[in-house]
Order: C-alpha cells, then structure tokens, then sequence
C-alpha cells in the first residue's frame, strides 16, 4: 500500500502546495487566536500599516519567485522528453527537492495574501500582529535556505547526466532483495495444479504493487495457496487471470475480489518496485542518443556502465533472496527472466549502436563482466546478446580492424562464460 500511496502522491504535483497553503493558512489563524496571550509581554511593537506593507512586498515577490521556478520546471522536463525520454519527464515533475522548494514559494505568498487579509478584515491587538510577523520571519528563513538550494538544483535539473543518475538511482534501488527474487514467496514453476481457480482483475491497469503479506493472511485463511502469474510492471487485463487459487476450499465471490484487490492496478508504471520499467527508460535514454539527429555514443557508453551495475546488484541480490527462506510460503510468483531483462538492457543499444565502434566495444565489455559473476541465466544471455551485437556491428562497421576490434571483445566474453562454468 506505500508503493501505491507514494505514486499517487508524487503524480498530484499540487499536493505538496497545498499542503503548505494549509500549514500558511493554520498560523495566520494561530496569530489570531493567540494574539491576546501576548499583549503587552513583547516589547516589539509593529504597527498595522508597517506590517501590511512588509507582507505586501513579500507577496509581490514571492509570485514572481513561484512562476519562475514552475516555468524553469516545466521547461526542465520539456527539455528532457526531447533530449532523454518521455517517460523520464515525470522525474523532473516530480522530483523531491522541486516540490519542497516551490511548495515554500507558494506557501510564502499565500501566507502573506491572508496575512494581509486578516489584518484588513479582523482586529489584531499588538500580540497578534507579532505573531503574524514571527511567522513571516521564519517563512522568510525557509525560503531563503529554499532559494539557495534551488539555484543549485536548477542547473541541473535539465541536464542528461542528471536525468541518468535519477533513473539509475531507481534501478539500483528496484533491483533490491525485495524486489529481485519471489517478492518473498516461493518461485512458481509456470505449472497449475488441476482444479486451479482463476481469479481475474476488475480493471485495466499496470501492477504497481503486491500486498504479498495480506495475500498470505488470505491464504492461510482458505487453507489454500495463491499462483501469481504476474509481478509488477505487468499489465493487468480483466480477460487474463491475474492470479490462480489452489486448495479444497474455494474462495466465494467476495473472498475472491479480495485477492484481487491485494494486487494494486494503476494508469502507469512504478518506479519504485518496477526494474524492467527502469531499465527501458535506460535503454530509451541510450537509444535516443544513438539517434542520427543527436549522435551522442557518449550516453550511450554512460548508460551501458549503468546496465553493468544495475544487473550485478539484481543478480546478487536475486540469488541471495532465493537462498533464504520464503517469508510468505503460501505465495507463489513467477520469477523475473533474465531473458527479459538483458533484452530490456541491450536490444535497442545493440542494434542503433552497432555503427558506433566505441559503443560496440563498451557493450562487448558489459557483457563479458555479466558473463563472468557466476549467474547461469544471465551468462547465457549474456552469451546469445554478444553473438547479436556482433553480427550487427560486422554488418555495420565499414572498416576491418574496427570488425576484428568488436570480434576480439565478443571473443572475450565466451571466454570469461567458460571461466565461470
């Protein structure tokens, strides 16, 4: 349920805003209330005129400050879409430190606009306005330490290196224990058992997260075992079983739903838990940089060193989480192919990339420092990539010792296979 509460929460870019609209809004009110218990205990005294003239300025600033940084945001992510992916935009949206910074911006102006207001429209004794002047200096304070940051922040918020290490963090972080292996079920052999019932969603929708806990509760209560055929960043289709129950004792209409409700459909992907989806927008960022109209083999190069880490972390960590002990025994999930995820990775790289030597090299590369960490799966796919990647770039590549260059690396990851075997 946090996975699913954290995507929603980081799409409603006007949630943070408001939030700080509220808080701006609860002091102005606190001052009012509160006013009284001060009088004559401060020996600051501000009058009316002086204070509506400060929140004034501080207002008229603050809404140039806030369109700014909206229109710096927007064309940050404009500039990504075009130059990264689409699908890397939403970062840029959504990113933490640009919410807290425009959050504190319009906070700013919203508590100066009611400030003003409460003011003009209710009696402030010399407490309350020393409250609402408290207030503003401290408001004054978090946007400063906001402004400052966000200078730094800003230049590099459209920048391709910043957009990479924001995918890559994603990856690393979805290539974890937790989400490498069973989801902490056991692996599901692709077999159903006979009397198997299948159990479909309500809705369209990609998989965004799995309450792997309440589905065991669930199970435990039928006396039973659940099949999930799908993991996160699959598509869920009411024509195709999003689940299968497996024991005597069938689930009614109601205990049924219930299952499938524990599987949580959304309108897009999940950074968070979703590593295929991190490693597309990986490849999509490479990819648009082998374009001929961009022709930038460098990020190439940058995102392959990525794909290198990233798949090590998941072959560590699948391994490891498979060796444990399955946390929810009654839960059964089909593993994550290395198959698929080596396409993910390399496919689209392979192929634009093959008339780049210095990419065509670097990918060889890659793949003989994944055939070599001991992983069967992803050895062999390491393996039957190599053998593509180099029939590409023979086709592609004009000159023989640049050939005889990419033939000697793919030559170096059979070699490091058979050292691992």
């Amino acid at each position: 349920m946090g996975d699913q509460f954290r995507l929603q929460l980081r799409e409603s870019l006007w949630a943070p805003p408001a939030l700080a609209a509220l808080i701006s809004i609860a002091i102005a009110s606190l001052a009012y209330w509160t006013g009284g218990l001060l009088e004559n205990v401060s020996s600051v005294s501000i009058s009316e005129d002086s204070l509506v003239s400060l929140l004034g300025i501080f207002a008229s600033s603050m809404l140039t400050v806030s369109t700014f940084a909206v229109s710096a945001i927007v064309s940050a992510a404009s500039a990504i879409a075009n130059t990264a992916t689409p699908r890397a935009s939403r970062l840029i949206l959504s990113d933490g430190r640009s919410q807290f910074v425009l959050s504190a911006f319009v906070a700013a102006f919203i508590y100066s606009i009611v400030s003003i207001l409460a003011i003009k429209a209710l009696r402030y004794g010399e407490g309350g306005r020393f409250l609402l002047f408290m207030g503003l200096i401290g408001i004054v304070g978090v946007v400063l330490v906001s402004f400052i940051q966000w200078i730094d922040s800003v230049l590099k918020l459209g920048r391709q290196q910043t957009i990479i290490d924001k995918l890559a963090a994603f990856a690393i972080n979805s290539a974890a224990n937790t989400y490498s292996g069973s989801l902490g079920g056991t692996h599901w052999d692709g077999k159903l058992p006979k009397g198997a019932l299948a159990i479909f969603p309500n809705d369209f929708g990609y998989i965004t997260a799995i309450e792997m806990k309440a589905l065991q509760n669930l199970a435990e209560e039928l006396d039973g075992k659940i099949i999930l055929p799908v993991r996160t960043g699959d598509f869920g289709d009411p024509g195709y079983p999003i689940a299968w129950f497996c024991g005597d004792n069938k689930p009614d209409d109601d205990q049924a739903r219930a299952i499938a409700d524990k599987i949580k459909l959304y309108r897009s992907r999940n950074e968070d838990n979703d590593l295929r989806f991190n490693i597309i927008n990986l490849s999509e960022v490479a990819d648009r940089a082998l374009s001929p109209s961009i022709n930038d083999p460098g990020t190439a190069i940058i995102v392959l060193d990525v794909m290198r880490s990233v798949l090590h972390r998941w072959s560590d960590n699948r391994r490891s989480a498979d060796e444990g002990e399955a946390e929810h025994d009654r839960i059964a999930v089909v593993p994550l192919a290395a198959s698929e995820l080596a396409d993910d990775a390399f496919a689209a790289i392979a192929r634009d990339g093959a008339g780049f030597v210095e990419v065509g090299a670097r990918l060889q590369n890659t793949l003989a420092s994944l055939a070599l960490i001991g992983d069967d799966v992803l050895c062999r796919e390491a393996l039957k990539i190599s053998d593509e990647a180099l029939d590409l770039a023979l086709g592609a590549l004009k000159l023989k010792s640049q050939q005889d260059h990419v033939r000697r690396l793919a030559k170096r990851v059979r070699d490091n296979a058979r050292k691992a075997s």
